[in-house]
């Protein structure tokens, strides 16, 4: 018995064979994701606006130092 004769065993599907999502599917997975990034860039924002104001006792107890926090304080919110 050759693998292409093989027994289909329910709930599987065959391997590169995927259903093709509907366009409302599709529009809701690209809504979720823009909607996910931008969250993600906006707690990112808001934790680089923190750590610029905290003061040297507080980055000393955290580990990087006022140079590193300024650098990190500096960047735009979408770089990593």
């Amino acid at each position: 018995m050759s693998r292409d004769d093989t027994i289909p065993i329910p709930g599987t599907r065959r391997r590169g064979i995927e259903p093709r999502p509907s366009r409302g599917g599709r529009w809701l997975t690209a809504v979720t994701a823009i909607a996910t990034t931008i969250s993600f860039w906006r707690r990112r924002a808001r934790s680089r606006r923190l750590l610029a104001t905290l003061d040297d006792h507080l980055l000393r107890d955290m580990g990087p130092s006022r140079v590193e926090a300024w650098r990190e304080s500096d960047k735009y919110f979408w770089m990593p």
